[in-house]
């Protein structure tokens, strides 16, 4: 009898998929003496899973079939075809799967990986290394519910659609391999050209990251502060006292003066002059009063939800996964979209009953959002042209208890900005009060503000009352035309601080905006598609340059290592610019989503990508011929190991020349190059 075999990514999938597909295909039977060879079956379907990648591209060998030589003579490394090989602790698994796959039984298999450019790499790289050519269908889960699961199924998309797909993850697979390759080999062959072997890492993705942050480091170091003042003054009325800052009323953002702001004074001896002028002075106050509104953020895609989780990317993804895949209380985690569906109106409904029933904080506002009709087909939630593949992650409706704090503070985040969404706008009061103190010849303008919260709309599901709005003291009132006396007003010397290191919150920001930090939500969305990386890529991407060694975590801030200094200043002499460039590797991830679209064909972008290995190997090359070709004059210095007056000198060292001496140090020093004097 014919069967079906069904290919899931990790092993706890082919458990859910076995109990979910029972009702479509029957109860199955756990068999497999071993884990590696653990799978389920009945007589319609066979259930078996990788333990995520199973394959790799191989590594390139030299002529005589040994390992590719560090030398630049045997780069650029550009194979014809990509060759695969096993991953080695994971052999026995892909040994497995394959034998199932050559079943003379199974006449279709169905793709189960994640529903995503990685799963479908896991898939097509089985299948190619094991020549397997049967006939493919790919099951497309949103959520790992059985619903959810059983609605994938009856609706399986055929594989041949999957081209695009699969085209785009192994652009991206074998992109990443030639840059990396080809780029690490090269730039190690230059720092390992007087001996030793200088392992000098480098990436497609990694590098112009890194480049991000060394940019950052740079405006740090080469920052000068300027001091300036603040005026701070206490004015008392009839009601009680309120605080004041001083003023220039005139004053206008100017481009060109980025560190000019209104209440600054750069000349101390005026910003004396004008605390000694209003010391013990009245002044007459004026205030308006305006209504604001402050609408609800929308859903989260992943990128959001790192950057405003309290934990790791990494970390992030990995306890959104676990609600996703082993809780079944999320939707698919590693999406880049804020938006759902427009037929998922229903979904979100009997989700949304669910939790209303819940004992959850937020099953109160669940229900108020039902009996109110709040839910409603409203195009920043429910929208087809910006859901692709996937939609925004929202909770499924299983709730379960969670003994993971971490977890549940992640499923918190997501159910209450579920149900957020949906409620109208927080409404506010703003006022601005102007204590102005007029001397004749001058006037002086004291600002206060002041923020009260009116009507709460979305912002009651996370708790927040009527009144003072956080961090806002209540303004005591003045009546009109009362005066306001300085009680008390002091000078505060201050200076302008040096750009803010990135932490992994701002870096994924910047990432998204392929260099440029993003916070305006309209601007993100048009850059997120050339972004550097992916969503479910860029904290794999921060992890990989902490353990390189090139950051180092300080707190909540990522800091470039004297390491992750010299690689870049390393390019930069090479003159090798797009590989730290974020926007030409962004350019490339959008070329990756259009060749997911059918917009460009996969030859295209290869081509591009070898021509652009050909010239990073091409300039290191270059400047590896001039450094060992270049000559240096002695260094008039006295041997502190011998006493002779003079030192070689060579393109990266100071060593003597003295045969029986051994004294020699390295020109550079913690990422710094040593000066002569």
């Amino acid at each position: 009898m014919p069967k079906t075999l069904i290919i899931a990514e990790k092993p706890s999938v082919m458990t859910d998929l076995s109990r979910s597909l029972a009702k479509h295909l029957g109860k199955f039977e756990k068999k497999g003496k071993s884990l590696d060879a653990r799978y389920f079956e009945n007589d319609e379907a066979i259930i078996t899973s990788a333990v995520g990648h199973l394959v790799e591209l191989k590594m390139p060998t030299g002529p005589n079939g040994k390992n590719l030589p560090w030398k630049f003579d045997v780069l650029p490394a550009i194979p014809g075809s990509f060759e695969l090989q096993p991953i080695e602790k994971t052999e026995g698994r892909l040994r497995h799967v394959l034998k199932q796959a050559r079943r003379k039984d199974v006449e279709l298999i169905v793709n189960a990986c994640d529903a995503g450019r990685e799963g479908e790499l896991i898939f097509q790289y089985i299948l190619d290394i094991g020549d397997i050519d049967k006939p493919v269908k790919r099951l497309w889960m949103q959520s790992m519910t059985t619903g959810a699961i059983q609605q994938a199924w009856d609706s399986l998309r055929n594989g041949e659609d999957m081209g695009d797909l699969a085209d785009a993850a192994k652009c991206r697979s074998e992109s990443d391999w030639l840059v990396g390759l080809n780029s690490t080999r090269a730039l190690t062959c230059f720092r390992s050209r007087h001996g030793g072997f200088n392992i000098t890492a480098a990436g497609r993705v990694q590098t112009p990251t890194l480049a991000i942050l060394a940019k950052r480091e740079a405006e740090i170091q080469a920052f000068s502060p300027t001091p300036y003042a603040e005026i701070h003054a206490e004015f008392g009325v009839n009601a009680g006292d309120y605080s004041g800052r001083w003023i220039d009323p005139a004053w206008k953002k100017d481009p060109a003066n980025p560190l000019s702001r209104a209440e600054r004074i750069w000349d101390k001896e005026e910003a004396e002059r004008i605390r000694a002028r209003c010391e013990g002075k009245t002044g007459a106050v004026t205030e308006e009063k305006k209504p604001t509104k402050q609408i609800s953020p929308q859903l989260y895609d992943l990128t959001t939800l790192q950057r405003e989780a309290p934990f790791t990317a990494r970390n992030t993804l990995s306890f959104t996964q676990a609600l996703y895949e082993r809780h079944k209380m999320v939707t698919y985690p590693r999406t880049d979209s804020r938006y759902l569906p427009e037929d998922y109106l229903q979904d979100v409904i009997r989700t949304t009953e669910e939790l209303a029933k819940s004992n959850l904080p937020v099953a109160k506002w669940a229900a108020d959002s039902l009996e109110n009709n709040r839910i409603s087909l409203q195009k920043r939630v429910f929208n087809n042209a910006k859901v692709s593949d996937h939609f925004a992650i929202i909770p499924t409706g299983r709730v379960v208890s969670l003994a993971k704090e971490q977890e549940q503070h992640i499923y918190d985040m997501i159910v209450k900005r579920f149900v957020a969404v949906f409620f109208p706008h927080a409404e506010f009061e703003v006022t601005k009060r102007l204590t102005t103190i007029n001397h004749g010849e001058a006037e002086d303008t004291f600002r206060t503000d002041g923020k009260i919260l009116v009507t709460p709309g979305w912002l009651g599901v996370y708790g927040r009352a009527v009144g003072v709005a956080s961090g806002k003291d209540e303004l005591v009132p003045v009546a009109e035309g009362e005066p306001a006396l300085t009680r008390e007003i002091e000078l505060e010397e201050k200076e302008t601080n040096p750009p803010a290191r990135y932490t992994e919150s701002t870096l994924l920001s910047a990432m998204e905006g392929a260099g440029k930090l993003v916070d305006d939500e309209e601007l993100r969305e048009a850059m997120s598609e050339r972004g550097l990386g992916t969503p479910a890529t860029r904290a794999n991407i921060i992890e990989g340059l902490l353990r390189q060694k090139y950051l180092a975590r300080d707190g909540r801030d990522l800091n470039v290592t004297a390491k992750g200094q010299r690689l870049i200043g390393l390019l930069d002499e090479m003159d090798i610019k797009p590989l730290t460039s974020p926007s030409m590797t962004g350019d490339w991830e959008a070329k990756l989503h259009q060749m997911e679209d059918g917009k460009l064909d996969r030859q295209t972008f290869m081509q591009e990508i070898k021509t652009f290995t050909e010239e990073v190997v091409k300039k290191a090359r270059a400047h590896y011929d001039e450094a060992v070709s270049r000559s240096f004059p002695p260094l008039k210095c006295t041997c502190p190991e011998c006493g002779v007056t003079e030192l070689k000198q060579t393109d990266a060292t100071y060593e003597c020349e003295e045969l029986e001496c051994k004294f020699r140090i390295s020109k550079y020093i913690a990422g710094r190059q040593l000066s002569e004097d």
